[in-house]
């Protein structure tokens, strides 16, 4: 259905890095993400990011969305100091766009937490 979607935008003469893309290239990576298949997810995320590197402002909230998909696809390959590098910056707009105390915050730090134990337990495992 997205791929549909993002085929009509595109053959509409739409330039694939137009910001009306940045939903449908969202929502392809959330399918490909919710069928387990994280490398595509990728893929269409970093279009999202450059999309919004090149037309929002530096700390605009929706990049702390792209940031915590970006961390959560890099974290089901098993890459999890990139996914840690990512979802600081989430943590960064979030906290300055909301407050200490809102759920998405609290989501945040929770995740870096997790993040930082698995790369604890996988630097354990590797130097045994």
């Amino acid at each position: 259905m997205y791929g549909i979607s993002l085929r009509l935008r595109l053959t509409a003469e739409i330039p694939s890095n137009h910001p009306s893309l940045v939903r449908t290239y969202n929502n392809i990576a959330q399918t490909y993400q919710a069928q387990g298949d994280p490398a595509q997810a990728l893929e269409y995320l970093e279009k999202t990011l450059e999309i919004k590197v090149n037309s929002l402002p530096p700390k605009h909230g929706d990049f702390a969305i792209t940031y915590n998909n970006l961390a959560l696809a890099l974290n089901d390959q098993g890459r999890y100091e990139e996914a840690l590098k990512y979802m600081k910056m989430a943590y960064e707009i979030d906290i300055l766009n909301l407050s200490a105390d809102d759920p998405d915050v609290i989501e945040d730090l929770k995740f870096i937490a997790d993040l930082e134990k698995q790369i604890a337990e996988t630097t354990v495992k590797t130097d045994e």
